[in-house]
């Protein structure tokens, strides 16, 4: 009725605008709901096509946000990309599926096919990389980078995986670091760990407050505790043990179930395997 400054082509693009100003809907039925929603772009079929009144969203693709109705200052672009969200505001979706049944979460980040597939509430997330993120439902604060990194997160917080398959499995851990390829991917619940170099802590799952540096370090641990590794196969055996710190190559890297043992210097106490309290 009274809107200005609007364009629209494309069947029934902007059909039920009345006063919304400076829209664009180019496609078949883009912003076809939009009443009074200003500013607002969407290129693609059905894109932006549910939006009734927020304003400064930006949809290419078909199906692109095509559920928002008030969530506002969303980017999405990408078949489907954004396309459950209503409420979510500051978010913005790269590649096909990104963020697809994301709600009510807000101002996150998903570049990559499938990436944050599965969030609907979460906030403050990133994720980088084909799948990174995607089963994450209502985690907030996480970072992952890199091909299905942090892929299985669905409530945790507070995670950091950079790297492909980096902390993969981690379904409500929370507060993990792990940098590089396959780090950390076996962890599931535990929390606190540190793990950067391919592989380290790779077999790790219940094992919480670890440090793990170097290839392959602590790699086959899976629920010791308050273990530190530095140094490519140091502790690289240790499964079940606790209180252990290996400094050096391969230090410490047949130990299985020793506990509080201290090692430092290359291949230091690297054929121990059960005994306890060494330094």
């Amino acid at each position: 009725t009274t809107g200005a400054g609007n364009t629209a082509v494309g069947q029934s693009s902007l059909i039920a605008n009345t006063t919304g100003t400076q829209n664009v809907g180019l496609g078949a039925y883009t912003l076809d709901a939009n009443t009074t929603g200003a500013q607002n772009t969407a290129l693609g079929y059905n894109a932006l096509g549910g939006n009734t009144t927020a304003g400064q969203n930006t949809a290419v693709g078909a199906y692109a946000l095509d559920a928002v109705n008030t969530g506002e200052y969303n980017t999405a672009m990408g078949r489907q990309s954004l396309s459950e969200n209503t409420s979510g505001s500051y978010n913005v979706g790269l590649g096909a599926y990104s963020l697809q049944l994301n709600t009510t979460g807000g101002h996150n980040t998903a570049v990559g096919g499938n990436a944050m597939f599965n969030n609907t509430s979460g906030d403050f997330n990133v994720a980088v990389g084909h799948e990174a993120l995607r089963q994450n439902g209502s985690g907030d604060r996480n970072t992952g980078i890199g091909r299905y990194a942090l892929y299985s997160n669905q409530t945790a917080s507070d995670n950091t995986a950079v790297g492909y398959n980096a902390a993969q499995q981690i379904t409500t851990g929370q507060s993990n670091t792990c940098i590089g390829s396959f780090a950390g991917d076996g962890i599931t619940t535990a929390d606190y760990n540190t793990a950067v170099g391919n592989h380290a802590a790779g077999n790790t799952t219940t094992g919480a407050s670890n440090t793990a540096m170097g290839q392959g370090s602590l790699f086959y641990n899976s629920s010791g505790n308050t273990n530190t590794a530095l140094g490519r196969d140091a502790l690289h055996f240790n499964q079940t043990a606790d209180n252990n710190t290996a400094v050096g190559f391969s230090a410490m890297k047949a130990n299985t179930t020793g506990t509080q043992n201290v090692s430092v210097g290359n291949f230091a106490l690297d054929a121990n395997t059960t005994a306890n309290e060494n330094t």
